[in-house]
């Protein structure tokens, strides 16, 4: 049995990761300002250990080959032996075909399981119907 869930959160938005990964912990565990590197930070989730591992906007299209390699060894290193899942945390209307092809890299250089070990967590703006986040699930 997994003495831990290693996650690791990915998007494009720090607010909506680090809603998230405070949300999954149940707690302000994650600080409101963007850091430069990876955070990992560790906690309960019912009967589980949880590690979470949030990554700086790796989808960013500023960020050099050589920091996004060196960003993922560190993300690499935190979730040692490696993560459980990756956790794409997006607005599908703000998710544009340069970040999706980034993502296939970031995922790429995580290893060749790395897409099979992802989920996608739609979020939307409180105001939006359910409707709308139906029609995502239709015709994304």
């Amino acid at each position: 049995m997994v003495s831990e869930l290693r996650v690791v959160l990915l998007g494009n938005s720090w607010s909506q990761r680090r809603d998230v990964g405070n949300f999954i912990l149940g707690g302000a565990v994650f600080s409101t300002e963007e850091p430069d590197c990876c955070v990992r930070v560790s906690g309960r989730c019912r009967w589980k250990e949880i590690v979470l591992i949030n990554t700086p906007d790796l989808l960013h299209p500023n960020i050099s080959e050589d920091k996004l390699t060196e960003l993922i060894e560190t993300c690499v290193r935190l979730s040692d032996p490696g993560p459980h899942v990756f956790l794409l945390v997006l607005q599908p209307e703000d998710f544009t075909e340069e970040q999706r092809l980034r993502l296939q890299t970031v995922l790429e250089d995580f290893g060749d399981q790395s897409f099979e070990h992802s989920l996608v967590l739609i979020s939307t703006p409180a105001k939006e119907q359910l409707a709308s986040s139906e029609s995502y699930m239709e015709d994304p």
